[in-house]
């Protein structure tokens, strides 16, 4: 968000930072989040609610070694200690999880497939929990897939609903609505006439578009089909897609390059950042970042950010600074590079360890933490990446919308205002004739005190309003008088 310079969540310590452009970060060793049984080299996926609670989901098997389960597992400690849940629905056998997500009121959604018998078909499920994972209930289950699923992942926006992308004979977005299984929608990702795409990733930005990206072919008539990496974005939160741009535009078409392992991410402000694999042959790849500053209407020239022995990326972007993240898999190990100038370069990098990553998040309290699998179990570990001086501001118990100061003022002035709970929060600037000059916020905030300078260089002198209202009813005006 622009213009937001600190804010305290749930009585958690910010901290504000000024960090260099070639800072390192000392990453925690990769520990084993469960050593009790095998298995847990299937999956490694994580996701954070918003009190800060970290859930990591892995393929094992129950306590007793008899059934294959889904595991799940819960810390509400930043990683020093977990709580296990298995789940293992029904007779179906194989049960592999692919994503994870929590949703804004606390629901956890976990996306997994299934064999209903060893010699039968695939089948794609997605079970949530509404009390921190204890329990799941299997809410979807798709048609049977012979040719098992590409990699489904999962996203939700700032409203709740539930975005999964998956291969459905060929590659489609299926939305529920405030996570209403009842209000879906589908849509179809565009691509070639193959209807052969792997390796989707997909991110859903706070002003509810969606971004894909996928490794898909492209035909030449001269010389036959290639491997690259493609992205397509809707900005009618799902319902249909802009066609489909090539992100990987450095190589031409005809050349021995594959490209392929796509992650995505985009920030508050429009920027939608790629990364993705481009190999030759065996054991010699590196890995690629490009962004794009106009929502992915079109990408920059890509950088080399690795070695030619990495193989595969995964992106985040960490709160509340906008800040660009990439976890490198090599064969000796992770590698972590951040970005402070939203993409433009990249700092040194920092070793992570010995873990091939499967998911990079952020924490609202300036610590990054990674997952993924090593040997026969799943593994975590955290960096933090705000590093500078702790202040604590209060934590508010209501919403409301502060006079700004100065008032009269000249140019610029500052509002602020506090956020009771977790909302959607909209702050707009009206001119005393009831026209919209600005749009100061609209976004889902978390709990906390905010303040922004907002700047009225373009406007006259005069009499305005600004004004703030939630989601839920909450609606205050402040009088604000602007004198050149």
């Amino acid at each position: 968000m622009r213009g937001f310079g600190v804010a305290t969540f749930l009585g958690t310590i910010f901290l504000v930072t000024a960090q260099l452009a070639n800072a390192q970060y000392n990453w925690t060793p990769p520990v084993p989040i469960d050593t009790s049984s095998s298995g847990g080299q299937l999956g490694g996926y994580m996701a954070l609610d918003d009190s800060g609670n970290i859930y990591v989901t892995w393929a094992g098997y129950t306590p007793s070694g008899t059934q294959q389960s889904v595991v799940i597992q819960r810390s509400t400690n930043q990683g020093l200690t977990w709580i296990r849940t298995d789940y293992a629905p029904g007779s179906d056998l194989a049960r592999t999880p692919q994503d994870i997500e929590i949703d804004h009121t606390g629901t956890v959604w976990l996306l997994w497939y299934s064999l209903a018998n060893e010699f039968a078909p695939t089948y794609l499920n997605l079970s949530k929990s509404t009390d921190n994972g204890q329990t799941f209930a299997t809410v979807f289950r798709s048609r049977a897939y012979a040719n098992g699923f590409m990699d489904p992942k999962l996203a939700v926006d700032g409203d709740n609903s539930i975005y999964l992308l998956w291969d459905d004979v060929q590659f489609k977005l299926t939305k529920f609505r405030r996570g209403d299984i009842s209000q879906r929608t589908d849509a179809l990702v565009p691509n070639d006439t193959l209807r052969v795409d792997y390796q989707p990733d997909l991110a859903v930005s706070r002003d509810f578009v969606v971004h894909c990206v996928w490794e898909g072919f492209f035909y030449d008539p001269n010389t036959g089909y290639h491997e690259f990496v493609f992205y397509s974005r809707s900005t009618d939160s799902g319902a249909t897609f802009h066609g489909r741009t090539r992100v990987d535009t450095v190589d031409a078409v005809g050349t021995s390059y594959v490209h392929h392992y796509p992650a995505v991410a985009a920030d508050s402000n429009g920027n939608v950042f790629v990364s993705y694999t481009r190999e030759l042959v065996v054991n010699q790849s590196d890995i690629r970042f490009t962004r794009s500053t106009d929502g992915g209407l079109s990408f920059v020239s890509p950088l080399i950010v690795s070695d030619n022995e990495s193989y595969k990326s995964v992106l985040c972007v960490d709160s509340p600074e906008a800040k660009v993240n990439i976890l490198l898999t090599r064969s000796t190990g992770a590698l972590h590079k951040r970005s402070t100038d939203g993409g433009i370069t990249f700092g040194q990098s920092s070793l992570v360890g010995s873990i091939a990553p499967r998911s990079l998040r952020a924490a609202r309290n300036g610590f990054l933490f990674a997952s993924g699998e090593r040997g026969f179990y799943a593994h975590f570990t955290k960096t933090n990446v705000l590093v500078g001086v702790p202040f604590v501001v209060e934590v508010p118990g209501k919403f409301e919308l502060f006079q700004n100061y100065p008032n009269p003022f000249n140019s610029s002035t500052t509002l602020r205002f506090t956020v009771g709970k977790p909302e959607l929060i909209d702050i707009r600037i009206f001119n005393v004739v009831g026209q919209e000059v600005s749009v100061v916020v609209s976004e889902r905030l978390e709990t906390g005190t905010y303040s922004t300078k907002w700047d009225a260089n373009n406007l006259s002198s005069g009499v305005y309003f600004v004004r703030m209202e939630t989601a839920r009813g909450y609606v205050a005006t402040k009088k604000m008088i602007l004198l050149r």
